[in-house]
């Protein structure tokens, strides 16, 4: 089978973006999602009590983000899994993109994927915006409000 261009599966990302890392006190989850003609997004916390942020956010953000996905952290090479030792304190990670005709890229695991600094880089950006971020120490989540 043909594999894709970065440029055929930019366009087929339709819906969703999701990025998620746990442990076993929580989670923090960052999703763009297109609702009714808007981009939205979305931060959730949880470590003992539920933090939730949404924000809408431009045409060009949404662009950008798919861009440095494909083009800048190759995804669309990716395993799906990514099993192992874990080099950091969380315990496990995914990354969920919906494409047309209700298909998905699932990426997850415990441990690291190519390019994770850059990844985790680039959902951090959200998180800090809201004061949400993650220690990495004792596996804690926390945030700052």
């Amino acid at each position: 089978s043909k594999t894709k261009s970065d440029y055929e599966l930019l366009s087929e990302v339709t819906t969703s973006i999701s990025f998620v890392i746990k442990n076993q006190d929580g989670y923090i989850q960052v999703m763009i999602e297109k609702q009714n003609q808007r981009n939205l997004l979305m931060v959730e916390a949880m470590h003992k009590v539920k933090k939730e942020y949404t924000r809408e956010i431009s045409k060009d953000e949404w662009e950008t983000l798919k861009k440095e996905l494909f083009n800048e952290l190759d995804i669309q090479d990716w395993k799906e899994k990514y099993c192992g030792v874990n080099t950091e304190d969380y315990k496990h990670w995914s990354l969920r993109i919906e494409l047309t005709d209700k298909r998905e890229l699932n990426y997850q695991g415990n441990s690291l994927p190519p390019y994770w600094a850059e990844l985790k880089k680039l959902f951090m950006r959200y998180m800090n915006e809201f004061s949400v971020n993650y220690t990495s120490t004792k596996d804690a989540i926390e945030w700052i409000i």
